[in-house]
């Protein structure tokens, strides 16, 4: 009970910034960590959306970003 699942397509951890860089499984772990507090599902997926989107920035991606949440009752 608590616990919270997050499915995503490789589109969020491949995104890449004007550097050629990946936004990577070690940014999104941090993501969820600094959100994650209290268990609020929506709250991680909108934190992992915009820390995707501020890295970003402009650079237009090539492949899908897809989140799902679950959180277990």
């Amino acid at each position: 009970s608590g616990d919270c699942l997050i499915q995503y397509t490789d589109g969020v951890t491949e995104a890449m910034n004007g550097e050629q860089e990946e936004f990577g499984i070690e940014r999104m772990i941090e993501v969820v960590k600094e959100s994650g507090i209290g268990g609020d599902i929506k709250r991680i997926l909108t934190a992992i959306e915009e820390a995707v989107d501020r890295f970003t920035g402009a650079v237009l991606q090539h492949d899908d970003i897809t989140l799902i949440g679950i959180k277990v009752r």
